[in-house]
């Protein structure tokens, strides 16, 4: 009962920090550049593709930088590593223990609630039958 609703937020983390980068790619620079600069790469399947990629300062036309693709060959951040697969890892496992707790915790509560009662009901049955064993009023 815990580990789906732990797994969401750490869904949701991955998903966030990972971006949609499917595959590496290299492109090729159309020109030189500071930072953003046009450039042309292949697709997975093949198909030539161009638009604004990110490169380090100082790259000529025709450098080769290393970039990644979505699932439909268009430039995408790179997914996550080292510290972020940390901090989703330790999300996850903290909402699961928290979600645990809670749960025997509220088990605790509701088997204490029903405990007290079926005391409560025993008692007054056992007062009611007493009387007619005994014969007391």
């Amino acid at each position: 009962m815990t580990v789906p609703p732990a797994l969401l937020p750490g869904t949701v983390a991955h998903e966030r920090l990972s971006g949609t980068a499917t595959r590496q790619a290299t492109a090729v620079l159309e020109q030189d550049v500071s930072q953003e600069v046009h450039a042309r790469w292949t697709t997975a399947d093949g198909t030539p593709r161009s638009g604004d990629v990110l490169a380090p300062g100082g790259a000529r036309t025709g450098a080769r930088v290393t970039m990644w693709l979505d699932s439909a060959g268009r430039p995408a951040p790179p997914p996550s590593t080292g510290a972020a697969l940390r901090w989703m890892a330790s999300v996850t496992v903290g909402v699961l223990v928290i979600i645990g707790g809670l749960r025997v915790l509220l088990h605790g509560a509701v088997r204490l609630a029903l405990d007290r009662g079926r005391l409560s009901a025993w008692q007054a049955e056992w007062e009611r039958v007493e009387r007619d064993w005994t014969h007391r009023c």
